[in-house]
């Protein structure tokens, strides 16, 4: 046996540095820089100056790499508004370097849990964009994806690891869609204990992930072994046999496994919320599906002259998965909207970007599902199928509207909505983005609902206003004066207007552009913090070329 030199014993910085040649490792707006986030000091929380996150460019066996790091000690990694767009930042100009011919490789150390509780919406906006970043990423270069130890992986964060063209993994990694412990909360004890460390190891350790295929690699918790293994991934093709676009064998598999067979109970709907079918049923009409399917709604419809093709999540009594009821984001809803969204790309193909089909979301999502089959049968990879699609439409020129018309949370909404050209979102008390609802954010603060209130005045990234979404640049239209309930002739003339001309504005801008992009035109003037990151990025970045 060989004297191992771990590599998940090391910080954030340490590990980078290991895996480049030596001499090669540069970082870029490292803790001297003093990158620190401005919303943390208001809230009572000692900022970080490089906030957790590390961006290093070196060589690996003499080949060029970039290496985005994250810190998990810090706020149990999460991504906030200043490490966000570090991140997105970095992998932007990989991909300008990519295009140019400039061969550089993305890796990816992740050790981190959602986005930064501190500083919700602008996490959720800056982990769309590395989402979007890493798929356009893969046409030229495979992006790789490591998860080692300490706190592993899930959350959001899980998502994006689920579009890496290639993931390593330790046995001592852990890969879950959602924090074990929240899961338990959710589900109860009998169906997900998150203290029977030997099940939680038999769910989501990197042995698991790894026979189940939801890694490439599992190796030893060794430096050498570790930068050997990536050396190996770097060879690759960026978009050969990704999981990302792999929905119709992971349906089949959900398919076998749950819905051939699947039973369906008598109990009822815990309060869902009707607007995403009300809307969806306004603006495209009935449409007939089977009990499986019903819980994901999508119809062609003409709007002011235009084919749109309209999708939904509704709540599903009849749904086998018994915590994707209510309206939850879940196995089957990702897999299926990625699959119908493939076959629209497919049956558009060749098609002028004038002729592609608008795509509009109709979002009212209670976040993702929660629950062992859902953590068993990964549904990370259903989400990632779900945002690699909406991704991949957009950037193959059809034009993408989310119109939230309820609840948008957590990595729900990252997969079904974020991936948008144009938000918009009526301006209602029930109209939301987050990560959860208000009650159980203040809870997990360990604050009043007050606080919550009050801070939000200072903060508005984790304001529950719809209105501060906009104001950070997050949704680029709020549409006022619309019963959300109950819509008149009057309110569906207004917001059919408010579509149309969305659409037609992306036609003629000529832009792919994500909504929540940091170098979005219509949103450059709300995003001045993260801007700034990105120029002092850029300049380093060419300063160290």
């Amino acid at each position: 046996m060989w004297l191992k030199d771990s590599f998940i014993e090391l910080k954030g910085r340490e590990r980078a540095k290991t895996i480049f040649d030596t001499g090669t490792f540069k970082e870029i707006l490292g803790p001297y820089d003093y990158a620190e986030s401005p919303h943390l000091e208001i809230q009572g929380v000692v900022p970080e100056s490089d906030d957790g996150v590390i961006i290093a460019r070196g060589k690996i066996n003499s080949q060029y790499a970039l290496v985005i790091s994250i810190e998990g000690i810090f706020l149990n990694g999460g991504i906030g508004e200043v490490s966000g767009a570090k991140f997105s930042g970095a992998l932007n100009l990989a991909l300008e370097e990519n295009k140019k011919g400039n061969r550089i490789i993305p890796i990816i150390m992740f050790d981190s849990g959602e986005v930064r509780l501190q500083e919700v919406n602008y996490g959720l906006m800056a982990v769309s964009e590395i989402q979007s970043s890493i798929i356009k990423l893969r046409k030229y270069v495979p992006v790789i994806g490591i998860i080692a130890g300490n706190r592993g992986n899930c959350g959001s964060l899980a998502v994006t690891a689920a579009l890496c063209s290639r993931l390593i993994m330790t046995r001592h990694g852990k890969y879950f869609m959602n924090e074990p412990s929240d899961t338990e909360e959710k589900v109860g004890k009998k169906e997900f204990n998150f203290k029977d460390k030997r099940f939680i190891w038999s769910v989501g350790g990197g042995n698991e992930r790894y026979v189940q295929g939801f890694c490439d690699y599992l190796v030893e918790d060794d430096i050498d072994r570790i930068k050997s293994t990536v050396l190996e991934a770097m060879s690759c093709d960026g978009e050969e046999n990704l999981r990302s676009r792999n929905q119709a064998y992971y349906l089949s598999k959900i398919w076998e496994k749950y819905c051939e067979n699947g039973k369906v109970n008598g109990e009822k709907l815990k309060n869902p919320s009707a607007r995403g079918r009300i809307w969806f049923e306004k603006l495209a009409g009935r449409t007939g599906t089977d009990a499986v399917n019903d819980s994901v709604l999508s119809n062609k419809v003409v709007l002011g002259g235009i084919e749109m093709y309209i999708l939904s999540v509704v709540p599903n009594l009849k749904n086998v998965f018994k915590n994707a009821r209510n309206g939850e984001f879940g196995l089957y809803e990702g897999l299926t909207i990625a699959e119908r969204l493939n076959d629209l790309m497919k049956k558009d193909e060749g098609k002028s970007r004038n002729e592609k089909t608008p795509i509009l979301a109709v979002v009212d999502i209670t976040g993702q599902a929660y629950g062992y089959e859902e953590e068993i049968m990964g549904e990370f990879q259903s989400c990632a199928c779900a945002v690699d699609a909406y991704a991949t439409a957009r950037e193959k020129g059809h034009p993408v509207i989310a119109l939230i018309v309820g609840k948008a949370v957590s990595s729900g909404f990252l997969s079904h909505g974020c991936q948008a050209n144009r938000i918009l979102a009526f301006d209602d008390p029930e109209v939301f983005i987050h990560l959860m609802n208000k009650e159980c954010f203040s809870k997990a603060l360990k604050k009043g609902v007050e606080y919550v209130d009050k801070i939000a005045e200072r903060v508005p990234g984790i304001s529950y206003d719809i209105k501060s979404c906009e104001k950070i640049g997050l949704v680029s239209t709020v549409i006022r004066g619309v019963n959300a309930d109950e819509p008149s002739d009057e309110d569906m003339k207004k917001v059919e207007g408010i579509i149309v001309e969305n659409v037609k504005d992306i036609r003629e801008s000529s832009s792919t552009d994500l909504c929540a992009g940091i170098k979005n035109e219509k949103i450059k003037g709300k995003r001045g913090n993260s801007l700034e990151i990105i120029e002092k990025l850029e300049k380093e970045w060419k300063s160290n070329q």
